[in-house]
C-alpha cells in the first residue's frame, strides 16, 4: 500500500520532545530499475532519560511512485512512496546508503 510522504525544509531542524533532528539533503537512489528516496540528516538527543548524544541518520520512505505531485497544506511537496518489503531488499539499499556515506542509523518506513 502506497504512502504519502510530506517532503521536509532541509537544513531546517525539528524539535522533538527529547532533542531535535537536521535534514540536510534528498537522495533519489536507483535500485532495482526504480528510484528510492532517502533523506539523509543528522540528530542530537539532549533530554532523555536514558542517552544523549546525536549523530546522523538515513530515512528511506521507500520507493518513489509520484515525485512532489502535490503541495500539502503547509505549502511542502507530497510525493507517493511505497514502502521496501522484504530483508533482503532493504539489506541491499542499507549497504548502498552506507557506500555513499557511514551512518549510525537507517531506518525504513
Amino acid at each position: 500500500m502506497n504512502t504519502e510522504y510530506i517532503h521536509d525544509k532541509l537544513g531546517q531542524t525539528v524539535e522533538s520532545i527529547a532533542g531535535y533532528y537536521t535534514p540536510m539533503k534528498e537522495l533519489r537512489l536507483k535500485y532495482n530499475g526504480r528510484e528510492i528516496l532517502c533523506i539523509l540528516g543528522a540528530t542530537k538527543i539532549e533530554s532523555s532519560h536514558y542517552l544523549t548524544g546525536g549523530g546522523t541518520y538515513a530515512l528511506v520512505p521507500g520507493y518513489i511512485a509520484k515525485w512532489r505531485f502535490k503541495q500539502s497544506e503547509d505549502g511542502m511537496p507530497v510525493s507517493e512512496i511505497e514502502p521496501i518489503r522484504g530483508e533482503a531488499a532493504r539489506s541491499a539499499v542499507a549497504a548502498a546508503i552506507s557506500e555513499i556515506e557511514p551512518f549510525t542509523i537507517i531506518d525504513f518506513w
